[in-house]
């Protein structure tokens, strides 16, 4: 099982915040740190006849430790009522939900799979917890970046993804009432996207991350493709000089990809 370190005090989970019940991030074993954590990825090398064939990616679990607090931050107990609600909220999800460490900014998705309750003879104790990945990775925060564009204009967009070569960015055009295109060069990567001939059509989705696909958000039938020079944007790590020309209004929707840490 792989580690990773949290310096928070509490957790979101599935947009609820640990503190709702009472609880807060604690280390029982009385180190400096919360966890044990790994760095980088965890990933096994198949090999034929000497040389690489492929690399598969390990799924992480991590362990993390809450205890209940008074508000003097004093152990308090955990009684059957709460630890019932406290159950629902974390092992009722039967798919891939957001955990947020407080403080950190960092966004891991995956389901918590197994949960411990230590008490003493005072009901006073901590609950351990694990929690599975859904990758070998972790998230930036959710990012939209908003524009508007009345012919050609320059913008800058940063990226701090750290997993892989490029942050694969979704991008939401609306366009103006009787405008037919719209082009996005990244300067920095040297790739220029354009849409032309799009009457009827006023607003576009590009969905990049994972499946690639364009679609009229007014019209999900039609077919875009003709449309599209099949250039989906994607942007480099750090600063992307990015150039816009058109007329209307275009999003940037980014949620970057992270080393574990």
């Amino acid at each position: 099982m792989n580690n990773l370190q949290f310096r928070g005090t509490t957790i979101t989970f599935n947009g609820i915040n640990s503190s709702r019940y009472g609880l807060y991030l604690c280390n029982v074993d009385g180190g400096t740190d919360y966890f044990t954590r790994q760095f980088g990825t965890e990933r096994s090398i198949i090999k034929e006849n000497g040389t690489v064939h492929s690399i598969e990616h390990n799924t992480p679990v991590v362990s993390l430790q809450l205890v209940k607090l008074d508000n003097h931050n004093n152990p308090i107990p955990i009684s059957k009522d709460e630890l019932a609600r406290i159950s629902h909220w974390l092992f009722s999800p039967e798919e891939y939900k957001p955990l947020i460490v407080d403080q950190n900014s960092i966004v891991y998705y995956g389901m918590f799979i197994r949960g411990e309750i230590w008490q003493n003879e005072y009901d006073k104790g901590y609950l351990t917890l694990e929690f599975e990945l859904n990758g070998d990775h972790a998230y930036t925060i959710l990012q939209n970046s908003d524009f508007r564009v009345n012919g050609t204009r320059n913008i800058t967009i940063n990226s701090r993804h750290t997993y892989g070569l490029y942050n694969e960015v979704d991008i939401e055009i609306k366009l103006a009432n009787g405008q037919t295109g719209f082009t996005i060069i990244n300067n920095t990567t040297g790739q220029t996207m354009t849409l032309s001939g799009l009457s009827n059509c006023n607003h576009i989705y590009i969905y990049n991350d994972g499946i690639k696909h364009i679609e009229n958000v007014d019209n999900k039938s039609q077919n875009l493709r003709g449309n599209f020079n099949k250039v989906f944007i994607h942007l480099a790590y750090g600063t992307n000089q990015i150039t816009l020309k058109g007329v209307g209004t275009v999003r940037f929707i980014s949620q970057g990809k992270l080393l574990l840490t």
